[in-house]
């Protein structure tokens, strides 16, 4: 948002809390003045003369003088905090919190406001605090609860956040996808940390609430595969290859494994090819050309990649044929050289994935978009 615009938003919502009190007044049969309240004129000026920290005083001194004129106050919090300004959100919710003639229905809110500015100010100890406060007088709070799970995924504490979680799920505040996530989360700390067996067991429970989980599945094949039960590995990479071909480039690398350690390809490595082709990333052909090369069947895997690209032109496609035709030169002529190299860097610099939420892209798939913090909305490209 520009310097120009967001004056102009401030504005539309002191005018809009203007009228609402106006109601307020004549629904109370209170008498109103035929102008807008005292104060709120120079408050606005403020703002418009890039003088928020002034606006602000004004409009907490109108507090002081008439309690009923809170509204505004909140609107303006929120809108400094979507702006980035978090200190002076912090300052109007504590100002607030501080007027001991507020309402205590306006004061839960103050802390709510307050608990969300803390946490979009990085300042997590002091978020979880307010959200534990406002849990023990509201045990189902929702602003706290998702206070709190924000929390627990920004510091990484997954066990935490599961509990939370759970008690979201039971009123409708979290979807299973996402508590699936965070049971995938858990597993991968596991897996690090060598317990296999526990990490079993929460890919057990992600599944158990989102059975199309394609993450859950991959772990779950990484799982069986390290403990060398290669048909349920298979079993599980195929889960993903049906339910979500999207990420089929991510698990083409461990199939081709599990046929490489099989006494024989199975039947399973034909389904696979045919479900390559029919997509559109360039990354599954890549893999499975490489794995036919290695298999000795040279010639066949030329063909394979030479009608891929064919039908379902590639840069990073295009790279990979121009390498593989210049391998066995020493050193090709200054065009071949600039071409070999123009493709390389014009190739490295596409992105693999992309957040379906808001657009991000990068070379790395994050199953929560940094972006954004959305779960499970990042695609392969």
């Amino acid at each position: 948002m520009n310097e120009l615009s967001w004056p102009l938003l401030l504005l539309a919502m002191v005018i809009g809390a203007i009228l609402t009190l106006g109601i307020t007044h004549k629904r109370s049969r209170r008498a109103i003045p035929g102008e807008y309240p005292q104060g709120y004129v120079q408050g606005v000026q403020d703002l418009f003369s890039n003088e928020p920290d002034k606006a602000v005083a004004v409009f907490m001194k109108m507090l002081e003088l008439d309690p009923s004129t809170v509204e505004p106050h909140f609107a303006l919090a929120a809108l400094f905090r979507r702006k980035g300004e978090v200190e002076r959100a912090i300052r109007i919710h504590q100002n607030l919190i501080s007027r001991n003639e507020l309402e205590p229905e306006h004061k839960h809110r103050a802390l709510e406001g307050l608990a969300k500015d803390y946490l979009h100010a990085g300042l997590l100890d002091r978020a979880e605090t307010i959200a534990n406060n406002l849990l023990e007088n509201e045990p189902k709070n929702q602003v706290g609860m998702r206070i709190l799970l924000s929390v627990f995924e920004l510091e990484s504490e997954w066990e935490k956040a599961i509990i939370v979680a759970e008690k979201l799920l039971g009123t409708g505040g979290i979807a299973p996808a996402i508590l699936a996530q965070y049971y995938c989360e858990l597993a991968e700390v596991y897996r690090h940390g060598g317990n296999d067996s526990e990490a079993r067991r929460a890919i057990k429970q992600a599944l158990s609430h989102d059975d199309e989980s394609p993450r859950a599945s991959m772990i779950l094949g990484d799982i069986e595969m390290a403990v060398g039960h290669v048909k349920a590995a298979i079993r599980s990479y195929q889960r993903v290859a049906w339910k979500s071909p999207e990420y089929l480039s991510e698990i083409v690398a461990p199939m081709l494994n599990c046929f490489e350690r099989s006494e024989s390809p199975p039947a399973a490595f034909a389904t696979l090819e045919k479900l390559i082709l029919e997509q559109s990333a360039i990354d599954p052909v890549l893999q499975m050309t490489e794995f036919m090369i290695g298999r000795g069947e040279v010639e066949e895997a030329g063909e394979y990649i030479r009608g891929f690209l064919l039908n379902k032109p590639s840069l990073e496609g295009l790279r990979y044929l121009v390498d593989q035709t210049l391998a066995d030169e020493k050193s090709g002529d200054d065009n071949q050289r600039v071409v070999r190299e123009t493709i390389y860097k014009l190739s490295s610099a596409s992105k693999r994935y992309r957040c379906d939420k808001c657009g991000f892209s990068g070379q790395k798939l994050h199953w929560q978009c940094p972006s954004c913090r959305v779960w499970g909305q990042t695609h392969p490209i």
